[in-house]
């Protein structure tokens, strides 16, 4: 009888570990995942500073010529 316990007790103990390791291999995919997540989300704030850093600069040289223009004209 006290063979069976400590057999039904490593049994349990290795259900147990199974569970664990199932746990820990999904948290390390969930981590994985997020990590991925945040590096495309830093890239893509990035890309949107340098667009609009490009587009002011644009809008920027856009209005000098204009000012130029305009002074020409009067």
């Amino acid at each position: 009888m006290g063979e069976k316990t400590r057999d039904q007790i490593e049994s349990e103990k290795s259900d147990e570990m199974d569970s664990y390791k199932q746990q820990l291999q999904e948290k390390t995919k969930d981590t994985k995942e997020l990590n991925r997540l945040k590096v495309e989300f830093e890239k893509l704030v990035r890309e949107k500073s340098e667009l609009k850093d490009s587009l002011e600069a644009s809008m920027e040289q856009r209005l000098t010529e204009m000012i130029k223009v305009k002074r020409k004209i009067s």
